[in-house]
């Protein structure tokens, strides 16, 4: 959330010198794009080219962008739409800049309709291998529109549903700029304006080191990458490229570990004790790690080569596809699935899970037996009068029909999810009913 802020308070800053320039206001007769600057929109780029000679500009229906941002405008649909990769990217991982950003455009939609951005002929050089690999047919596109329907959407809900949020930013700080349209040089260029800000930096530097391994290197088949974990260590024992590949792929690894031990550390105190102690903790952390490690290589895989080798073979209509639909299936997804899991009106899925180890401990079983005694004899009485609501068996042809009635006191259960947050967390309470 921090972070979140930090993002929101530069883009302000941004927009307002950009926004109230007397200079941009006259030289773009309306009100311009704030973030033109990660587009090409005009200007310069590193290298003192200019971006006007790289893209050109075309007028397109303003109707259909309106269409795009009113429909996906939280995901960058009408930047996209408009040619404009980078800062839709941008918005799909920011949830259209925090809503403001997504307002903010319908005031910009003319000028962004009516200067849509076109890639211009120059184009990167193609690798090597790029005209052999680039006969991959219908069934390969397929078995990859598959995956990237599927396994983001799972590794989405099961990081919403067991609280590791932080293995989201895999998503948004390796997947979204391997997919990057268009020229990845000239894009990189671009996000060279956020290469200061904390993580964002790594984060284009790995993609940089990826982009010049698989130039060099033809990635290998879909179906190794589907199976990394058990593939990267047969084909490493006789594969010096395989091997280097890994080693790009090692420190990701390492931060991912530390990541995850860090959540535990910093939440122990607060799950663990008094009835689990530093070995579940460990327990817990070791058996996450590996499940991170093993999920996250497995969907990283497979679509970081699949965006770099459909970016050199020049099908990046297919890379389009892929990306626009990981974006609108897991984002939508992830929000639905946070929102079930924590108004469901019971535990969430870890919290149930770590009450699962909880009870196997005597000590906690019997305090909480103790404490529950205690509670049904001090509302005894309110116990008894939720058991005469209950109704009557139905009676059919002088047999009682046995029915499932339940008596539901929702004061009295939140008084004993009360009494139970003693002993566990309050994640926990809620499990009972």
């Amino acid at each position: 959330v921090g972070y979140g802020w930090y993002v929101a308070v530069r883009a302000a800053d941004w927009q307002w010198q950009t926004w109230f320039a007397p200079e941009r206001l006259a030289e773009r007769g309306g009100w311009p794009d704030p973030l033109a600057r990660f587009d090409g929109d005009g200007g310069e780029s590193r290298g003192g080219r200019s971006e006007a000679s790289m893209t050109e500009f075309v007028g397109k229906p303003y109707w259909v962008a309106f269409a795009w941002w009113l429909l996906l405008g939280w995901a960058g649909a009408h930047r996209f739409y408009t040619g404009r990769t980078v800062s839709g990217l941008l918005y799909a991982a920011s949830f259209g800049g925090f809503g403001a950003g997504w307002a903010a455009d319908l005031l910009l939609l003319p000028t962004l309709a009516g200067r849509s951005l076109r890639p211009s002929c120059e184009v990167e050089s193609m690798p090597a291998w790029a005209e052999r690999a680039g006969r991959l047919g219908v069934l390969d596109f397929v078995l990859r529109l598959a995956f990237c329907l599927v396994a983001p959407l799972v590794f989405v809900i099961a990081c919403v549903m067991y609280n590791h949020f932080e293995l989201l930013a895999v998503l948004a700080l390796v997947v979204i700029p391997c997919g990057l349209l268009g020229n990845a040089g000239r894009s990189l260029e671009r996000l060279e304006v956020v290469a200061s800000w904390p993580v964002i930096g790594s984060a284009l530097g790995f993609v940089r080191k990826l982009h010049a391994f698989y130039f060099e290197h033809a990635p290998r088949s879909f179906l190794y990458y589907l199976a990394y974990p058990v593939t990267c260590p047969l084909a490493a024992i006789r594969s010096p490229v395989a091997r280097r590949e890994f080693g790009l792929y090692r420190n990701f690894v390492a931060a991912l570990v530390s990541v995850v031990a860090i959540k535990y550390a910093v939440e122990y105190s607060a799950t663990f004790p008094p009835f689990l102690g530093v070995a579940d903790a460990f327990g817990f952390a070791f058996m996450h790690a590996v499940l991170a490690i093993f999920g996250t290589l497995v969907l990283l895989l497979p679509i970081t080569t699949t965006a770099f080798t459909y970016h050199f073979t020049g099908r990046r209509w297919r890379l389009r596809t892929l990306a626009a639909l990981v974006l609108l299936v897991t984002i939508p997804a992830g929000a639905a699935t946070y929102w079930m899991d924590r108004h469901s009106g019971g535990a969430t899925a870890m919290a149930r899970m770590t009450l699962e180890f909880r009870m196997e401990n005597e000590a906690f079983r019997r305090e909480l037996r103790a404490a529950s005694e205690m509670f049904l004899r001090h509302h005894v009485d309110e116990v008894n009068q939720s058991l005469l609501a209950v109704p009557s068996p139905v009676v059919y042809l002088g047999e009682p029909v046995p029915t499932e009635a339940v008596a539901e006191h929702p004061e009295l259960t939140e008084k004993y999810r009360r009494l139970v947050s003693g002993l566990a967390t309050r994640d926990e309470a809620d499990a009972f009913r």
